[in-house]
């Protein structure tokens, strides 16, 4: 299992995808560290839904998270959110001001920046977690606009280039920090920073998932990381997966 503290740091110069590496090679991945997989070019990147994710060479971050946890760790829902707090933090850190749309999309002034695709498996009687994490740091506005979605990057956003390396450290320490905090307190505490930069709280949304959509009122998270939808009737439902927007 992850002890905590053990780093291991894999470079690729091109991959078809982060994700894709580590499920054809977490057996041999050290079972007690945290590895961590960047490219500098991904050629058939993942994004939410089945979307592919625009990735060309030496302009934005690609990069995987793998660790192990005990199967029975009470808050393997939460690993995904975790990391979204850590980007959070560390875009503060820098004088920028983020938000998140549920349930791990990273946005600025309504345009989405980044996302956190999470994978569970199985592996040698241990809960092997993918965080597959995707950020636009120094792609040009010309390059946003081919996106298929309202789409901005740290570049536009502060107007001068990033070390997408030294970016990365940054996560991954924040992550270490917030991943100490979960395992000993549980979400409460995180949940509430998430809670804090959410967008659509309080506005009419659409819901969709595999079964259907509906519009409902968002009422933000729950204790347990979930999406709180308020019907017209009163009822209120929680969600662990789907997506949403405003309507």
């Amino acid at each position: 299992m992850f002890d905590g503290k053990t780093l291991s740091w894999i470079h690729l110069p091109s991959v078809d995808s982060t994700s894709r590496w580590i499920e054809s090679h977490a057996p041999s991945l050290p079972a007690d560290a945290l590895t961590i997989v960047y490219a500098d070019e991904q050629t058939a990147g993942r994004g939410q839904h089945g979307r592919s994710w625009v990735s060309p060479p030496n302009l934005n971050l690609y990069t995987t998270l793998f660790l192990r946890l005990e199967q029975d760790f009470p808050f393997l829902a939460n690993i995904g959110q975790t990391l979204t707090m850590s980007c959070v933090k560390t875009f503060q850190s820098m004088h920028l001001q983020p938000e998140v749309k549920w349930p791990n999309d990273l946005r600025f002034t309504g345009k989405k920046i980044g996302g956190i695709l999470t994978q569970v498996i199985s592996i040698d009687h241990a809960s092997g977690i993918l965080l597959g994490l995707g950020i636009n740091v120094n792609m040009p506005m010309e390059m946003l606009l081919l996106i298929d979605q309202p789409a901005t990057s740290l570049l536009e956003e502060s107007g001068h280039e990033w070390n997408i390396q030294e970016l990365l450290f940054k996560i991954v320490g924040s992550f270490l920090i917030d991943l100490k905090v979960l395992r000993a307190k549980g979400f409460a505490s995180i949940g509430e920073e998430l809670q804090s930069v959410l967008c659509f709280v309080g506005k009419r949304v659409l819901f969709s998932d595999e079964k259907g959509s509906f519009e409902a009122i968002c009422q933000g998270i729950d204790e347990r990381g979930r999406l709180k939808l308020l019907h017209p009737s009163g009822a209120v439902d929680t969600v662990y997966t789907g997506s949403i927007k405003p309507l």
